[in-house]
């Protein structure tokens, strides 16, 4: 208040005695204060030159309102000049002006623009590291959605226009001045000189050095006709275009405005209804035939308000020429989820009721949530987005669909709702026991006798190892008489298979353990190796990635992560399924099987070797001689000491049900034969004998993990 009395902020040497003397100092003790104070020689003192004598500060008044706003603001114009100023140092850095850095990395098409997204390409094929989208926005001032040079070098392109409004006031074409000013020797060239002599002779005012700096891209210091169209002059016509150039020249004009408007359309629909199927089933198709022909398309335009040429909209969408459009020329992309998801639902489901109870409307609300979509894609196993699949059923955006909007699909709704909604109920284990009494009632026998007559299509000696694809499971449940829940069934089929499959891999490790524990060092390190990995089997195994019941195979979520765009009418979406074999529908069969086997191969080592002890075990010397069940059970026993169920390895030998096997149907066990066995010899049919006799040796524990996997 004293010493600053102006408020400049300085207090000068006779202010500051004046006010000092003032307070009773003497005058000696004030010139050796002052020039303490004032350090640096300036004949006057600030207040942080006063803070060297240790005196408190008034603390400052807080600023009742912050305008954060404003503050906000201030930020990002700082930030936008920060990152343009960067920008135009880099340019010149690695290009040497703004103008060489425009012509050689930024703008490649040479049409003189730029937009978001080739803007951000350029400044990365160019190595321009910053922030691209502050960068645009500070460049962008207008908001027109391109950049052209005027925005990177103001003063070049002033120079660049009042050049070419010069030469156009005394030449037509840029062809005129290159023959008649610029290469007059006729040399293909102009160099540096021969372009400031000719600018000076047309007494151009401006500086021709830099505009021939401008023109000069490549730094050759010499220019040719094409450089010199960055200029922007009008080139000269040599001929007249022909009747078939101006055709094709209207046919590409035609194409052109036809694919901007079908982008102005989409464009159109999505910010108006959400997304493009939505628009389609309200507006464009409400009848739902799926077609729509040229005077019901522009219809449908004028109703929703649709400005622009419909003709031209019209071709960019019949490119087949057939005289009507459906959703996949609007949309292919969502045409892909829809399909895909159909096909599941077919497999899986006869009518629209029984999907929409047992995985849509569980808790039987009538609606069907994003969540619950979610649930239930996953729970079919749909290798798609859910959520995005939602969005297209969702006609009228509210969040939530309903059955009726599902009419989009192949399936119907059921005649007998009341019916499909108990199907819908059913457990997977209800659903496990009907089919198995199926099986038993329409084969006749036991159950391993329906799976090889009505499902396993292949030869019979390789029914052990035939597994069925999710889609010819469910068709061949239907064609046995099955009318139970088929997903239901499915999923109890995997999921059992998930359970047995951690230990298995158990005792297999344990196995693999044991014996190579007796054998070198190497096999000690694989043995060790096994058991590893069983033990991650069993820490987070198919259950694991399954999420409880949420999902049918262990690999949905890898799959899910890959953005699938491909089509293939639901092909992928029916092998990410899955199969299903024997040991899904009789493990307990399987297992015993497989225990038969692994005892049989430690003796003989083919199907054939045993059959033919055992007939001579039984004193039968016809080969194509049969056994009956007690006859084999005792020949078993003897043969490789079995000791468990030689009723079920029988029962399951015996396809025709005659109450003995013969040595063909013997050969339903493969032993000594693994699944990649078979199908390097089905691949190669002219190599004969088994595996063994070839000098190849069968691991039963190998087939045992093929058949888990």
């Amino acid at each position: 208040m004293h010493l600053d009395a102006d408020g400049s902020g300085r207090v000068p040497y006779e202010d500051f005695m004046s006010v000092m003397t003032g307070f009773g100092f003497r005058k000696q003790k004030c010139e050796e204060l002052f020039k303490v104070l004032d350090y640096g020689k300036e004949m006057d003192v600030s207040m942080e030159e006063l803070s060297l004598l240790g005196l408190r500060r008034r603390p400052a008044l807080a600023d009742p309102v912050i305008n954060h706003r404003l503050l906000s603001i201030q930020k990002d114009a700082e930030a936008r000049q920060k990152v343009q100023k960067d920008f135009h140092g880099y340019l010149v850095r690695n290009f040497g002006s703004v103008v060489r850095a425009w012509r050689q990395g930024l703008d490649s098409d040479g049409d003189g623009k730029l937009r978001f997204n080739e803007f951000c390409n350029s400044c990365k094929h160019i190595g321009f590291r910053g922030k691209l989208k502050t960068l645009w926005e500070a460049l962008d001032t207008g908001r027109t959605g391109f950049v052209s040079l005027g925005q990177l070098d103001r003063e070049a392109e002033i120079l660049l226009d009042e050049f070419r409004s010069f030469l156009e006031e005394n030449y037509r074409t840029l062809e005129d001045v290159w023959e008649r000013i610029l290469d007059t020797d006729k040399s293909g060239k102009c160099t540096e000189l021969e372009f400031i002599t000719a600018c000076r002779r047309l007494r151009y005012p401006g500086n021709p050095l830099r505009i021939f700096k401008y023109l000069d891209v490549n730094g050759r210091r010499d220019l040719t006709l094409n450089d010199c169209e960055f200029i922007g002059m009008r080139r000269r016509i040599d001929s007249c275009p022909t009747a078939k150039q101006k055709i094709a020249e209207r046919q590409a004009k035609d194409r052109a405005e036809a694919e901007a408007m079908l982008g102005r359309f989409k464009v159109f629909l999505s910010q108006r209804y959400g997304n493009l199927v939505r628009a389609w089933r309200r507006e464009l198709d409400p009848d739902g035939d799926g077609r729509l022909q040229f005077t019901e398309f522009c219809q449908a335009c004028r109703q929703m308000g649709f400005q622009g040429n419909l003709k031209a909209l019209w071709l960019s969408l019949d490119t087949d020429d057939t005289g009507d459009i459906s959703l996949e020329e609007l949309d292919p992309e969502a045409v892909g989820h829809l399909e895909d998801f159909d096909r599941l639902i077919s497999i899986f489901f006869n009518d629209l009721d029984t999907l929409w109870f047992s995985v849509l409307d569980t808790d039987g609300s009538g609606r069907c949530t994003l969540e619950e979509f979610i649930v239930g894609c996953r729970v079919m196993g749909y290798m798609r987005s859910g959520s995005q699949l939602h969005k297209y059923l969702d006609t009228w955006g509210l969040g939530v669909i309903t059955i009726s909007e599902l009419n989009v699909f192949s399936l119907k709704r059921s005649e007998q709702p009341d019916k499909a909604k108990l199907t819908a109920k059913a457990s997977g284990e209800a659903s496990k026991m009907e089919l198995e009494y199926v099986l038993k009632v329409s084969s006749g026998a036991g159950l391993v006798h329906g799976w090889r007559k009505f499902f396993c299509v292949g030869p019979r000696e390789g029914h052990i190892f035939e597994e069925v694809s999710a889609e010819d499971f469910c068709n061949r449940c239907r064609k046995c008489g099955y009318k139970g829940n088929l997903l239901a069934l499915w999923t109890e089929l995997r999921l059992a298979d998930a359970d047995g499959e951690s230990q298995d891999r158990v005792e297999s490790g344990r196995r693999k353990s044991a014996a190579g524990s007796r054998g070198t060092r190497g096999g000690t390190r694989s043995s060790m190796a096994q058991q590893r990995k069983s033990r991650t089997s069993m820490s987070g195994g198919p259950r694991a990635s399954m999420a409880g019941r949420a999902s049918v195979t262990p690999r949905m979520s890898i799959l899910q992560a890959i953005h699938l765009l491909a089509r293939d009418g639901g092909e992928r979406q029916v092998k990410f399924l899955g199969s299903v074999g024997l040991k899904h529908i009789h493990p307990d069969m399987q297992k015993e099987l497989s225990h038969f086997r692994r005892m049989a191969v430690a003796k003989f080592t083919s199907s054939l070797d045993l059959w033919s002890y055992l007939l001579k075990d039984m004193h039968k010397k016809d080969k194509i001689a049969r056994l009956r069940k007690a006859e084999f059970s005792q020949a078993v026993r003897r043969a490789i000491g079995y000791a468990g169920n030689c009723d079920l390895v029988f029962e399951a030998c015996d396809i025709e049900q005659q109450h003995s096997i013969s040595g063909q149907e013997f050969e339903f066990m493969q032993i000594g034969k693994t699944k990649k066995s078979i199908k390097s010899s089905e691949q190669m049919p002219s190599r004969h004998g088994s595996p063994t006799e070839e000098g190849e040796e069968w691991n039963q524990d190998e087939d045992e993990d093929e058949d888990a996997e």
